[in-house]
């Protein structure tokens, strides 16, 4: 693939690709723009699930939603990954999330725990910005009780 060049400018479809598409990774929004419908690697023409995707039939990068290489491996097995439909922003950069009182003295302890990505609806959790993101590792290693929230961390 990286062997062909354009005949104007000799540049290899790996580099048209990666000027036309910066990020490596996209999201697809659904038509309604309410949540990404398919996740691809543009750079190596496969979706999240490892098979080929023709990236000639992509969008603009400017009518996808980048995403970074964490977020790209994290959204096998995701359902739902809730888009602003005017920016095509994530509403949840982080897929997982630990809910506490913004309002207590901290440290506070964490009052629930979220999966974002999975949920059928987020309408009745806190926003993104009113929770506290976890890495993967923070997630696997999260405890049913007994955990806090002291100065974002």
């Amino acid at each position: 693939m990286t062997d062909a060049t354009n005949q104007n400018t000799s540049e290899t479809v790996l580099e048209l690709l990666k000027s036309n598409y910066p990020s490596q990774y996209y999201g697809i929004p659904s038509s309604d723009a309410s949540v990404i419908s398919l996740a691809v690697n543009v750079w190596a023409a496969i979706d999240v699930s490892g098979q080929p995707h023709n990236v000639t039939t992509l969008p603009s990068s400017s009518a996808l939603v980048p995403l970074t290489e964490a977020q790209f491996s994290l959204l096998i097995g995701s359902t739902n990954v809730t888009l602003d439909p005017e920016s095509l922003a994530l509403l949840y950069p982080n897929r997982y999330y630990a809910e506490f009182d913004t309002s207590a003295a901290q440290p506070t302890g964490v009052t629930g725990w979220f999966d974002t990505w999975t949920l059928s609806t987020t309408k009745n959790i806190p926003q993104a910005k009113d929770m506290l993101g976890l890495s993967e590792e923070q997630w696997n290693a999260r405890k049913v009780v007994g955990q806090g929230v002291e100065n974002g961390a």
